[in-house]
């Protein structure tokens, strides 16, 4: 290797070493304590092991954490490995319990975190001569070249980019197939995503299609309740899911998530022969440049660099190095973008496969949309109690609405209510069954406070059962990899009660440009409709823009400015709003 890109690499691995650290030092600052979880769900799992499933806690937790549980007092170690749809899943380990009567966590540590920095750190000192793993697949190369400059060098990272309802998981799973129906001996492929709710959508479009081919091992690295169930439906040697990375390595086709791929890495180098990573806008630097080190010959990243990026603990005096090593995605590469636009090399999907007409038209970016667009989502434009349209709106400015500060948080009583009566349109005209309603029907806020506020006053009305609920109402975050017919989407902000002064900025309010923090929420949440999307919003506090579709625009002022061009008014007229709870 030259001195010059020895000392390129060794500059980047410091880099990404000081993020990490920092990183953990956040997380460590958090004291531990004992949290008691409420309406708790103990089913055995396999391998001596067992699974929860708890209400939801608001903890910054990171799937593949560790941590303590109590179960009527006694102890077991424990691993984060859900945090979907409203619910915390742990999978508890030599555990053959059947139940419980009471049950306790700790607040674990990100242990990932020491595991990572202690990988990275030992790649840092092994940038000696040639003894560095495979320059050409460290994605260390990525993170300071542009994509044109990499295909003249010689290295081998491509990505694959394109707006929900692209097909981007498809092209994924049919590549992987692809890559081990070759019939080469020595072919294996390993699939990385950031959650296991990702993984094991995967794992089960795999198990599908893969059968009893003879030639195809199809290993999940992880349990979980649905990877199970997944194994258990297929009902062939050749899919499984395990906890044993030796069993995992030695399969053909490996679906697990970054955190267990790191644990691959941290064992042995150059494993497989491509690493394919889905949902790559999830992931930080450091840990898939750790994780790309499995591939020996090509590594593939296929996401939406415009849906959420890394979740990292909220620092605002975050030095430099850290925000781009630790909080960025492979996405936001200088030259990434450039090339994509460009169309040198980078493959960008333009076909439309699940978003109605309106709702992709206002939601996807630009970058998606050409003369050539291939889409075959012709579906006529949708109705409901709302209204005709996939992209519908209410003006909370005629309710009056007005939002509060709570605990850190926002909330709106008037939109809460709003949303109250918008569901009960729906269960009164049969859209949606009270039992299975989660299925159908996404209720989607900014923030906690609101969550909250929603989901007591659903459960007030008691229409619908708790456990529905608590997976019906969620956060921006939690909704991403989602999909259902139909979502609410709860702006929240509001003047407040007096509406002399403003709140300070908002969460929607970070940022200008499709790939600002307030935009990439915006579009997290309204993609998750399969058929209507219906937003709440005061559009008079928001102020609409005439700056049209200018690509710096602020994504509440985007926002606007798409209801006006694609968006219609709701016809779904609210009754009174007086009765609403003090």
């Amino acid at each position: 290797m030259m001195a010059a890109e020895q000392q390129l690499n060794r500059g980047i691995l410091e880099d990404l070493c000081t993020a990490v650290e920092h990183e953990r030092s956040q997380v460590l600052a958090k004291a531990t304590e004992w949290r008691v979880i409420k309406n708790a769900v103990l089913r055995p799992g396999n391998n001596r092991a067992a699974l929860l499933k708890a209400e939801d806690i608001d903890e910054q937790l990171t799937e593949g954490s560790t941590t303590l549980i109590r179960i009527d007092g006694k102890e077991f170690a424990a691993e984060v490995v859900g945090m979907a749809f409203g619910e915390l899943e742990l999978l508890i380990k030599d555990c053959d319990l059947a139940g419980g009567l009471t049950f306790e966590f700790r607040v674990p540590f990100d242990d990932y975190l020491t595991s990572l920095y202690d990988f990275l750190r030992a790649q840092a000192l092994e940038v000696v001569g040639d003894s560095f793993p495979r320059r050409s697949l460290a994605l260390a190369n990525a993170v300071v070249l542009p994509h044109y400059e990499r295909n003249e060098a010689g290295y081998r990272v491509s990505y694959v980019m394109g707006a929900p309802g692209s097909g981007k998981t498809e092209a994924l799973v049919s590549k992987a197939l692809k890559l081990v129906g070759t019939g080469m001996n020595d072919m294996r492929v390993m699939i990385v995503t950031y959650t296991n709710a990702a993984a094991d959508v995967i794992y089960g479009r795999l198990a599908l299609r893969v059968g009893d081919k003879p030639d195809v091992q199809l290993t999940r690295l992880g349990l979980t309740e649905a990877s199970i169930e997944i194994e258990q439906r297929a009902c062939s040697e050749n899919v499984n899911s395990t906890m044993s990375i030796s069993q995992a390595m030695e399969s053909n086709l490996t679906v697990t998530t970054a955190y267990r791929a790191l644990m691959c890495a941290k064992k042995e180098l150059g494993t497989h022969s491509f690493v394919l990573f889905d949902e790559a806008s999830t992931l930080p630097i450091s840990l898939a440049w750790a994780t790309s080190l499995i591939a020996t010959e090509r590594i593939t990243l296929y996401g939406d660099p415009f849906q959420l990026g890394p979740i990292v603990q909220s620092d605002p005096l975050r030095e430099h190095t850290v925000r781009q090593r630790f909080g960025t995605s492979p996405f936001e590469i200088e030259g990434v973008m450039t090339a994509a636009e460009e169309e040198q090399g980078q493959v960008v999907l333009r076909g439309q496969y699940r978003l109605p007409s309106a709702l992709a038209n206002a939601m996807c970016p630009p970058l998606y949309k050409s003369a050539g667009n291939t889409s075959r989502n012709s579906m006529s434009e949708p109705e409901s109690p709302w209204g005709v349209g996939s992209f519908l709106f209410i003006n909370s400015s005629s309710h009056d609405a007005t939002c509060e500060k709570f605990m850190n948080s926002r909330r709106n009583e008037i939109h809460a209510d709003l949303v109250v009566k918008l569901v009960g349109a729906l269960l009164e005209q049969e859209i949606v069954e009270p039992h299975e309603i989660a299925k159908s029907l996404l209720i989607i806020t900014p923030y906690r406070a609101q969550r909250s506020l929603i989901s007591r006053r659903l459960n007030a009305k008691g229409w619908i059962p708790l456990t529905q609920i608590r997976a019906l109402v969620t956060t921006v975050h939690r909704a991403q990899g989602s999909e259902r017919e139909y979502v609410i989407f709860d702006v929240t902000e509001a003047p407040n009660s007096d509406k002399s002064t403003y709140f300070p900025v908002g969460r929607l309010w970070n940022g200008e440009g499709w790939q600002s923090d307030g935009s990439r929420l915006l579009t997290t949440a309204l993609t998750r409709a399969r058929k209507q999307a219906l937003v709440l919003l005061h559009r008079e506090y928001i102020g609409k823009s005439s700056a049209g579709g200018k690509a710096d625009m602020g994504a509440l002022h985007r926002l606007n400015a798409g209801l006006d061009k694609w968006g219609a008014l709701a016809t779904f007229k609210p009754e009174s709003l007086d009765s609403r709870e003090s």
